[in-house]
């Protein structure tokens, strides 16, 4: 009787080591799959549960251009990792094992400098699914430095607002210091605007391509960028 007990229990336990390594093997295998997938700009197969977002970004202060309006993106979650894809125009799809969460469509790289004159520059880089789509730069000068007359700088400045898709704003904070603000968003701009404004070591704006790195490596001598 106790050898009919044991060898019951002995097949249960085989039983239940099968099923267990054919669920490792299935999920393994829809892992794998959805990998390739995604590796080849394809829609994963196993991820089933869909978590839409609509992306709205619109430039603070003065500058009312609105970019990147109404973007679907996506995350799929599967049993063990998960799928994103910014825009669901695009096919940029990135895996992630694991919970670890889906990279920011949305990123910032800041850079500032300041150069034998006294001059401050801030500069922001944004970029959308890993392209640069806009940059901001803010600029102090101290008006001792400044060689050519206010009205002159001011008008000057404000030629920025000319181009499509960039806005500049001039401004006198305080008697010792002048302020300009400029924004480009990228996406809106010409060819020969980018090239006019951006054509030091920035070609690649025309198609969007600059990445941060591309940014740190050529500014990494004269600024400082997080």
């Amino acid at each position: 009787m106790k050898n009919i007990v044991l060898e019951k229990k002995k097949k249960f336990v085989f039983i239940n080591i099968i099923i267990g390594l054919s669920l490792v093997l299935l999920i393994f295998t829809f892992i794998t799959i959805d990998y390739l997938r995604a590796n080849n700009g394809k829609k994963p197969l196993f991820a089933i549960h869909r978590v839409g977002v609509t992306t709205v970004d619109v430039v603070s202060n003065d500058f009312k251009d609105t970019v990147l309006n109404d973007i679907e993106s996506s995350v799929y979650y599967g049993i063990g990792y998960s799928v994103s894809v910014c825009d669901n125009r695009t096919s940029n799809y990135k895996f992630k094992l694991g919970e670890q969460p889906a990279d920011p469509c949305f990123t910032i790289l800041n850079c500032s400098e300041k150069d034998d004159l006294g001059i401050d520059r801030y500069y922001e880089y944004s970029f959308f699914d890993s392209k640069l789509y806009r940059v901001s730069q803010i600029t102090r000068i101290p008006i001792a430095n400044v060689d050519e007359t206010e009205e002159s700088l001011q008008e000057n400045t404000l030629e920025l607002n000319n181009i499509n898709g960039c806005g500049a704003t001039f401004e006198k904070i305080d008697n010792t210091t002048y302020e300009i603000v400029q924004v480009c968003n990228i996406l809106n701009m010409s060819e020969s605007d980018i090239i006019d404004i951006y054509s030091a070591g920035y070609k690649s704006l025309i198609d969007t391509r600059t990445t941060k790195e591309d940014i740190i490596d050529y500014y990494h001598n004269w600024m400082v960028c997080e």
